[in-house]
């Protein structure tokens, strides 16, 4: 694990280096807001937002840092330095809710019914047996 510490801490040196040697088409510097945020953080780790915020604007004084856009930056850029280790987030596995079937028909919702009364199969067949000879005895 150290191995990839290194290898990631010269990684994101490299990265420093080209943001620092970029210019516009007209050959002017660009500023970066990342690297500056990077190069006053370790010294500066217990200050807000706003006062990290204030702090880069009398470092650089003739940036315009658009204050939206700086705060989530220093968010990320603060998360990173603190807990280097930490990877991305695992994603979540939804539930599947599994539907229940409707009854094609009410007469069946009626006997299903009709079965439970009775305390099963056995015992409804015995009941409509019973109801079929009281039905045959009535003719």
């Amino acid at each position: 694990m150290a191995d990839a510490d290194v290898k990631e801490n010269e990684e994101n040196e490299e990265k420093k280096e080209e943001t620092k040697n970029k210019t516009t088409k007209k050959g002017k510097p660009v500023f970066n807001v990342t690297a500056a945020i990077r190069e006053l953080m370790p010294n500066n780790v217990e200050l807000s937002g706003t006062a990290f915020l204030k702090m880069l604007k009398i470092e650089h004084p003739k940036q315009k840092i658009n204050e939206s856009t700086f705060k989530s930056t220093w968010s990320n850029v603060k998360k990173k330095m603190l807990n280097p280790t930490k990877g991305k987030k695992k994603s979540t596995v939804k539930k599947t809710v599994k539907k229940k079937l409707p009854a094609t028909m009410p007469i069946m919702d009626t006997a299903i019914s009709f079965v439970k009364l009775c305390g099963g199969f056995d015992a409804a067949r015995k009941c409509l047996e019973s109801l079929e000879d009281g039905v045959k005895s009535l003719r």
